[in-house]
């Protein structure tokens, strides 16, 4: 919206690493219970030692995708958030209850049964919540990325669940041109970002965060073959042991 300078405002910067473990460790900031925020205050969402597995986690699992210095929430992140608006789950005022009893319990004060029965009912409570969501809630909403099937040309790609995929396919028996782009490769989020590199360049530029199948880190570069039975393949750089391409499992 204009502002009286004659600027329009921008949406705050998207956070990085260091800007979130900051937010994590103030987020006692956010209650407004003196007692919760002072139980809280001292150690914030995680321990200093589980903060940045937390993030790494996030990304594993498809939450969240760097780009850059940033990190973004993956459509995944955002159906889930807009499940758990407005569920206790979401609210720092939970951790504040958790802590308060915990540090209850290191005095004497809290019995340590009735607290994990109420952490089971509590697990209990949001599995049937969840369960009881209707399907149009819960269903991934397939997205049109406007991005020309570089296989047939005549679908565009549709973000699904698993992947990106031509929409060109009705079914298992009308599959139509069948190109597809897992979302998740050797372990790494292929982001749209990412994808849009592939088909636009047919490449990508080296890419970190793929793990073997032994769980080994490496890096390399994307490669678009549209009309393969698999179309993307690694390139790694030229180094020690060797060089080359290899089809994407």
């Amino acid at each position: 919206m204009p502002r009286g300078n004659g600027r329009e405002t921008v949406p705050p910067a998207r956070l990085g690493d260091a800007s979130l473990l900051a937010a994590m460790e103030g987020a006692g900031k956010l209650i407004e219970d003196d007692e919760l925020r002072d139980a809280i205050k001292d150690s914030g969402l995680g321990t200093p030692a589980t903060r940045a597995a937390t993030i790494e986690r996030l990304i594993e699992v498809g939450y969240a995708v760097r780009e850059g210095h940033s990190l973004r929430p993956t459509q995944k992140a955002m159906q889930v958030i807009a499940l758990l608006a407005e569920h206790p789950i979401t609210s720092p005022e939970l951790t504040g209850a958790w802590e308060k009893r915990l540090v209850e319990m290191e005095r004497g004060e809290q019995e340590r049964d009735a607290f994990m029965r109420d952490i089971a009912l509590f697990a209990t409570d949001l599995v049937a919540y969840l369960r009881d969501l209707p399907d149009e809630r819960t269903r991934f909403p397939r997205r049109d990325l406007g991005i020309v099937c570089p296989r047939c040309g005549k679908g565009t790609l549709i973000e699904n669940r698993k992947g990106y995929g031509c929409s060109t396919w009705v079914s298992t028996e009308q599959p139509g041109c069948g190109f597809v782009v897992w979302k998740t490769i050797a372990g790494k989020q292929i982001s749209e970002e990412i994808l849009r590199e592939l088909v636009e360049r047919g490449r990508t530029r080296e890419l970190p965060g793929f793990r073997s199948r032994a769980g080994k880190r490496f890096r390399a570069t994307l490669v678009l073959d549209p009309q393969a039975e698999r179309p993307v393949s690694f390139e790694f750089e030229p180094r020690a042991g060797g060089s080359g391409a290899e089809p994407v499992a």
